[in-house]
């Protein structure tokens, strides 16, 4: 084989193991359905990390396949191999190629963190991951700025087209509260293509409140309030998971979260209002009905006493 039919099977096994990476990276099928946009922005990074992964194990294993058999100890030979002192070109090769890889996983992850991940007041560490990598994700982190960040790096208000829920984990189930609606349920049901932000504690233990289809976890520290935000994408039904061992019962610490159109999370709303209203006026007349008894049996001697006196 001549020179350039070396180069010629080099080059066409390249374009080979390329493209078997890139087509694995894209339809691996490893994570679940994505539920949110940040869930999708998570699910482009591990593809990409995927591929670069199916890249490296294809070229690594052909190379000790290959040298297996090409460079095996023939039969009756007993010489020394020849040696090798050392090839500068290759062993820049595998330092720079790998250096370059991690650099960019780093600073891509940086990124992608800080655009599913970010909290008030990390403001700073926002403008340095956009001034990084600025040209990785310019319509996500702006809209993640715009949304985060106002004049001097202060908090910015509460935006009045969000949906805020309170989220409490405690041994062993998650309860969500309603701000403003009187609503608490023990599933969370919130509006597709709204944004929304939990505010998340825990009763008794750290629990950690995940929901895979977000690609997003969060720890809920007994005394603390912790927060995450996310933008749900597609209607439909997915697990709410505890993913900190809280326990005897963790296992079991699961519910549902249903992403709802609006007019199906509005009339949702309503109803819970109205059964909220119900159980309320049922308690209050509840809790008259005691009060009456109570003070019934207590006035009870004294009627019995005046009766006996005016007999």
């Amino acid at each position: 084989m001549n020179k350039s039919q070396k180069i010629l099977a080099i080059t066409s096994i390249a374009v080979v193991i390329v493209a078997i990476s890139l087509w694995y990276g894209s339809h691996n099928g490893l994570l679940p359905a994505t539920a949110s946009g940040e869930a999708e922005l998570y699910d482009r990074l591990f593809n990409q990390l995927i591929a670069i992964a199916t890249g490296l194990f294809l070229l690594i294993q052909g190379l000790i396949i290959y040298s297996i058999f090409k460079f095996r100890q023939r039969k009756g030979d007993e010489t020394d191999g020849p040696h090798i002192a050392d090839n500068a070109v290759l062993e820049l090769a595998w330092t720079a190629v790998p250096t370059m890889i991690v650099l960019w996983i780093g600073i891509t992850s940086f990124d992608v963190y800080n655009v599913m991940h970010y909290q008030e007041g990390d403001s700073g560490m926002m403008a340095m991951a956009g001034h990084m990598h600025h040209k990785l994700m310019p319509q996500l982190m702006q809209e993640a700025n715009a949304a985060t960040l106002q004049e001097g790096n202060t908090p910015a208000p509460a935006d009045p087209d969000e949906t805020v829920v309170e989220v409490a984990g405690m041994q062993y189930a998650w309860i969500f509260t309603y701000p403003g609606t009187e609503v608490v349920s023990a599933e969370l049901h919130l509006p597709v293509g709204r944004k929304v932000r939990l505010k998340i504690s825990a009763n008794d233990v750290i629990h950690s409140f995940w929901v895979p289809q977000l690609r997003m976890k969060q720890d809920a520290v007994p005394g603390e309030s912790t927060e995450m935000e996310f933008t749900p994408n597609k209607i439909g039904e997915y697990p709410i998971v505890c993913a900190e061992l809280c326990g005897s019962q963790h296992g079991g610490m699961r519910a549902q979260m249903f992403i709802d159109s609006p007019e199906t999370y509005a009339a949702w709303i309503e109803e819970n209002q109205e059964t909220a209203s119900v159980e309320d006026h049922k308690a209050i007349a509840q809790l008259d009905l005691q009060a009456i008894q109570t003070q019934a049996l207590r006035q009870a001697p004294i009627i019995a006493t005046h009766l006996a006196h005016t007999h």
